[in-house]
């Protein structure tokens, strides 16, 4: 039993990363690849999809170098994955490609009519998760591409395709789908599709199925491996960092800074979705590219490329705090291409370097102290916070955030979508997760 390994895979918006856990959700392994570039919007082609898909297996492939052995220890494997919706597949399971594709956010049209069509239940849209974004980039396929629309049989998120490829069942998790198990009747008849196309929700950690021969292949594992539905990247760090009960904060510092609060049932009015089997809800927010803002200004004060390392933003993190303080991101800021342009004129107004860095810092802490005063605002609040992601291996953001939340930081767990994921796999297979990040993850400790 002591040998049980389980895989944790999560497609993040920069990197793709695979986390090899044991029992208790300690990470023996782990492996990077860089997530592919561009094709946000709804509609991608077959070439994007399975650049995703071979970005996903050379993560796994690169958490098992050297650990050969490990490979046939693995019982179950588990998927976080973040959000994109409008995964259009034919009767083959291939892509069908849509043209002028636009991401599927609040400002498209018919995801605003979506929001606003009746038949969402008594809590509306906001208690559906993601689902409306999904029906929304449905209708506008339907009204856009009629041609194409009727060739679809499948319509779901990325998430839900990349489980589709692991174990070849249509399922999603009610965070990524409509926040429950079952699809509104009404507003998906919007999108034109028989409810049979959309995938059907399911439970985190519920087996999705066996690990299909093809995708067996493509990771070198074992056919047959129990694959779990697992969820929206967000409700795997909130579950992998062990912030499941009322009161618990989560805060992810990585391509997008995000604010979940645990709020234990649903509270009307509010976005926000299921964060633990248990079915304990979280209210959320977030600000866009908040993690990638910052990597774009250490690429503009260092030269090198992005995504930035750890060791390369400790290296712009100024010992002493910066006086008078520099206002460098207006978030959310609308075009990265704005950023150097921002930190040359500061530049050239005499900043160092640090200060920049540092003013970039205190812009994010500035926008998430916002997000936690809309909290605060529609009565919910925080007993405690977790950091989570990457940014949390970079030493100034964490501390500077620390500082500044109404609520003790306890622990800060870097890959807590993966090590989430992987506990996801475990539980498929009868282990229990009630004290697992209590045994394994002390206050303070890091991931």
């Amino acid at each position: 039993m002591d040998r049980e390994l389980f895989l944790g895979m999560d497609l993040g918006s920069t990197l793709c990363k695979a986390a090899v856990c044991d029992r208790r959700g300690g990470i023996i392994a782990e492996g990077h690849s860089l997530s592919p570039a561009g094709g946000a919007g709804p509609g991608p082609e077959e070439a994007q999809l399975s650049a995703w898909w071979r970005a996903a297996c050379t993560a796994v492939q690169a958490a098992f170098a050297g650990r050969a052995e490990d490979r046939r220890r693995i019982r179950a494997i588990g998927v976080s994955c973040r959000y994109q919706a409008g995964i259009f597949l034919d009767t083959d399971g291939r892509a069908v490609a849509a043209p002028g594709r636009i991401p599927a956010t609040r400002a498209l049209p018919e995801v605003r009519e979506v929001h606003e069509a009746n038949g969402w239940g008594p809590h509306g849209p906001l208690a559906c998760g993601y689902g409306p974004f999904l029906v929304g980039a449905a209708l506008w396929l339907r009204r856009r591409h009629p041609r194409i629309h009727r060739r679809v049989r499948r319509v779901g998120a990325l998430h839900d395709y990349i489980v589709f490829r692991l174990s070849g069942a249509w399922v999603t998790d009610y965070a990524t789908g409509p926040g429950g198990d079952r699809w509104p009747v009404a507003p998906c008849a919007l999108a034109g599709f028989e409810s049979s196309a959309f995938p059907a929700p399911l439970p985190m950690d519920t087996r999705a199925g066996g690990l299909a021969t093809g995708a067996a292949r493509d990771l070198d594992l074992p056919a047959g491996i129990p694959v779990a539905v697992g969820a929206q990247d967000g409700a795997c760090a909130n579950f992998g960092a062990g912030a499941t009960e009322r009161g618990d904060g989560c805060v992810t510092l990585s391509t997008n800074a995000v604010v979940r609060i645990v709020t234990g049932t649903l509270v009307p009015g509010v976005f926000g979705y299921v964060v633990a089997p248990s079915g304990r809800w979280a209210w959320v927010r977030g600000i866009p590219g908040g993690g990638r803002f910052l990597d774009a200004v250490v690429a503009a004060l260092d030269g090198c490329p992005t995504p930035a390392t750890a060791d390369r933003h400790a290296a712009l993190s100024p010992h002493e705090p910066s006086s008078p303080p520099v206002r460098v991101l207006d978030l959310p800021v609308r075009d990265v291409k704005e950023i150097p342009m921002r930190v040359r004129a500061l530049r050239r107004s005499g900043h160092a370097p640090g200060a920049i860095y540092a003013g970039a810092v205190d812009d994010i802490v500035s926008a998430v102290r916002g997000l936690v005063a809309e909290a605060n605002a529609t009565g919910v609040t925080a007993r405690r916070y977790v950091l989570t992601g990457g940014l949390t291996a970079a030493p100034l953001l964490p501390k500077r955030l620390a500082e500044a939340l109404d609520a003790p930081v306890t622990a800060e767990v870097r890959e807590a979508a993966a090590r989430g994921a992987a506990r996801l796999a475990a539980m498929t297979v009868g282990q229990r997760a009630e004290r697992i990040w209590e045994e394994h993850t002390p206050e303070g400790a890091s991931g």
